[in-house]
């Protein structure tokens, strides 16, 4: 299975998350890739999609993972980045 994660559940992320949904629409409604939300300050459901903490992202086992930042501020995103 292919996981990808948008990470940050707020306004921008949630934003995100269907053209993220849209580009894998396919795979999406197959079963083949699961979407998730990736937030440390966040849990349950956003959206309809599950939050997780980047740690339980992490540990998730998958053939694929990829993940895009649906963060604002490009000072929060570059970290986020180098923690990816």
């Amino acid at each position: 299975m292919k996981i990808i994660g948008v990470f940050g559940a707020s306004g921008f992320g949630r934003e995100v998350l269907p053209l993220v949904r849209q580009a894998n629409a396919a795979d999406v409604a197959s079963g083949e890739t699961k979407l998730y939300f990736v937030d440390d300050s966040k849990s349950g459901l956003a959206n309809g999609v599950e939050v997780l903490t980047f740690d339980a992202f992490s540990a998730l086992e998958a053939t694929s993972k990829s993940m895009t930042i649906g963060i604002a501020s490009a000072t929060v995103r570059q970290k986020l980045e180098e923690r990816c």
